[in-house]
């Protein structure tokens, strides 16, 4: 054996680049333990790092401790209808047919309980759950000492007790399995929890708080909410001194929890989602409002990289964009609405954001038009009254690599004048490396830019490699070319993007962009009036492309870099 395989670290190395949560690839690793000795300790301890169920514990224990129940997966308490592929499996429920003794435990304790790092239950896989007994009688074994089944565990997420109460038939067993379960798995080394608040389960929530209290010190604390019930009192609950990434939904954002939040020193990551529940409007603010004055000299959100928010309204996003302050260290937002100015929120980025630290921004608008295309309309309908959007304020983010604008409704427009801009521009854009401007459904909209204009942003931006825009392809002929092709863009999105003649826009990417890999047109589900036609002529497109050269295209489609090879 090569000399670089007896260090352990090479090892830990070689097993962390396979994937646990692909079946063939956690084979892999099991075979990869069973080669020598020097891979068998680090090998399972990947194996073992994240653990998903109760299934690994249950396969340690003696067979005749358990009377399996089968019960068909059907739906749960507070979960959506399954699909019918899952509406076919079955779950194990697991109840002792003696107790469970120390030496039962042995096994599992002694080689592999110490090697898990995150446990979580996934409610929709069938995968065994164990009876409050059976948690009682192994809390016993263990002589009912915090953490044992996993002694070294950092992150738990906690099993749904609406599940449980489908699988236990009783709101109060579900209830009662908490107590116990908490005690057998939080560590004292937890610095992740994901909790879903159920405030119908007292002793469920009890364990909530106790698990709040106790690790005031996390680093990782995501909260979801059943019922429509509002976590904003669990934000605050704490100070959160060391707290890195925080996830809330059902949040209402206003002054007093954009003040509570801004105070946590460490918060690098922030996501926050809409109350599923109707919440009270909020009262619009000036675009420019300045942040709320505090008495601490301390900035607000001191560590904040990135922000992702889910609001139905673009006001709740532009309250908290106001409150940040000059030198802020954002370097990623995604913003997720359903109805609001976009022009109003590109302002506020622009105005409130560091100019220089931003390397990522999507903003992704939900509200889908009520268009029928089957019968259309001759007349402009309520939903084509789209609003222009003004990108210049963006250019001023120089080392953004990631720009992402996607309106389900109607593409974002880039105008002559915009495109102007950016080519006599030194500066802006030079590291952009995706740009999506595209709408996610046909519009009757016209493309104010053409393939000329296109060149230019590609031209201004080297670095691009993936392009979703709308643009006036009619004019293509035999003769395009650009003095700086051939460029790099690998994936280009045109959707409903006029074209008159598949042929010349071959020759137009044989020439300008030879590395291209993938072209996608309108998506085939979408059949809108008076474009089939820019179909059919993309689809053409893309089917040459692919059989003059289909190694390329395999590769890409399964994620693979046609380049290393």
């Amino acid at each position: 054996m090569h000399r670089s395989l007896q260090i352990s670290e090479v090892i830990h190395t070689i097993c962390d680049q396979l994937d646990q949560s692909d079946h063939l690839e956690r084979n892999t690793c099991i075979a990869l333990s069973l080669t020598c000795k020097a891979f068998l300790e680090p090998a399972l301890d990947h194996i073992w790092r994240d653990v998903s169920s109760f299934k690994p514990l249950v396969a340690c224990l003696p067979a005749d401790l358990w009377r399996v129940e089968i019960q068909p997966m059907g739906r749960s308490k507070g979960v959506a209808e399954t699909e019918p592929y899952y509406s076919q499996l079955v779950r194990k429920l697991l109840h002792l047919q003696r107790e469970v003794t120390p030496a039962d435990l042995d096994r599992y304790l002694s080689f592999y309980a110490g090697r898990i790092r995150t446990f979580q239950t996934d409610s929709w896989m069938p995968f065994p759950i164990l009876s409050v007994h059976a948690l009682k009688s192994i809390q016993v074994a263990t002589n009912f000492k915090k953490g044992a089944l996993a002694p070294s565990l950092h992150a738990l997420k906690w099993v749904s007790p609406a599940l449980l109460e489908s699988v236990f038939k009783s709101h109060d067993a579900a209830d009662d399995f908490y107590p116990i379960y908490a005690s057998l798995f939080l560590s004292e080394h937890v610095d992740t929890l994901h909790l879903c608040i159920y405030k119908e389960y007292a002793q469920y929530m009890a364990e909530v708080h106790s698990a709040l209290d106790r690790f005031p010190d996390m680093k990782v604390l995501s909260m979801e909410a059943a019922n429509g019930q509002i976590l904003n009192d669990y934000i605050g609950y704490a100070p959160w001194h060391r707290l890195e990434k925080l996830s809330s939904v059902n949040t209402i954002l206003d002054d007093s929890i954009i003040a509570t939040l801004s105070t946590i020193p460490c918060l690098r990551l922030l996501v926050l989602q809409d109350p599923y529940s109707e919440t009270p409007a909020l009262t619009p603010q000036p675009s420019g409002s300045p942040p709320p004055i505090t008495e601490d000299l301390t900035p607000p959100f001191p560590s904040l990289e990135s922000l992702t928010l889910i609001y139905k309204d673009l006001r709740s996003c532009n309250l908290l964009l106001r409150s940040l302050p000059p030198s802020n260290r954002l370097h990623s937002i995604h913003i997720s609405y359903t109805h609001g100015y976009l022009q109003n929120t590109i302002d506020t980025i622009h105005s409130h954001v560091n100019h220089l630290t931003l390397r990522k921004l999507v903003v992704i608008d939900d509200f889908y038009p009520t268009n029928d295309y089957s019968s259309p309309s001759l007349e402009k309908t309520e939903d084509e009254f789209w609003d222009d959007v003004e990108m210049q304020p963006l250019l001023a983010f120089k080392n953004i690599v990631t720009l992402r604008v996607v309106r389900k409704g109607w593409h974002t427009l880039l105008t002559p004048d915009f495109v102007h801009e950016l080519e006599m521009s030194d500066s802006s854009w030079r590291n952009l490396e995706e740009l999506d401007l595209c709408g996610t459904r046909p519009t009757t909209q016209v493309p104010l830019i053409n393939h000329d204009h296109f060149l230019k942003i590609l031209e201004a931006c080297p670095t691009l490699r993936n392009v979703a825009l709308f643009f006036d392809a009619t004019r293509i002929t035999f003769h395009d070319e650009s003095p700086s092709a051939p460029f790099h863009l690998q994936n280009l999105s045109v959707r409903d993007s006029p074209i008159a003649s598949a042929d010349c826009v071959l020759n137009f990417l044989d020439f300008n962009l030879p590395n291209i890999l993938s072209i996608n047109g309108i998506p085939g589900c979408m059949d809108p009036p008076c474009v089939p036609l820019y179909r059919k002529r993309w689809e053409e497109v893309e089917e040459t492309l692919r059989d003059a050269n289909p190694r390329p295209w395999i590769l890409n489609s399964i994620g693979v870099d046609p380049y290393l090879y």
